[in-house]
């Protein structure tokens, strides 16, 4: 029994440590967001480096109490590495 459990630890612990060697990033990664509409899209470029480019549409509110409020609009692009 004592063999059966050692031999078992050592396979889990080589297939842990060959799992820790792969690329810690997704290949590429799509997403769209709802609350604050736009599009995004994630590329891995190294094994822990990725770059994302996003285009989403901002919202702005401009107004006080002495003057008229205005609503607008705007397109904005935004890339992170």
């Amino acid at each position: 029994m004592k063999k059966i459990s050692c031999l078992t630890a050592i396979l889990l612990s080589v297939l842990y440590v060959n799992a820790q060697s792969n690329k810690q990033v997704e290949d590429g990664l799509f997403k769209i967001n709802l609350l604050a509409p736009g599009v995004s899209y994630e590329v891995g470029v190294a094994d822990k480096t990725t770059l994302t480019l996003e285009a989403f549409l901002g919202f702005a509110l401009n107004g006080g109490s002495d003057r008229e409020t205005s609503f607008g609009l705007y397109p904005g692009l935004e890339a992170r590495r």
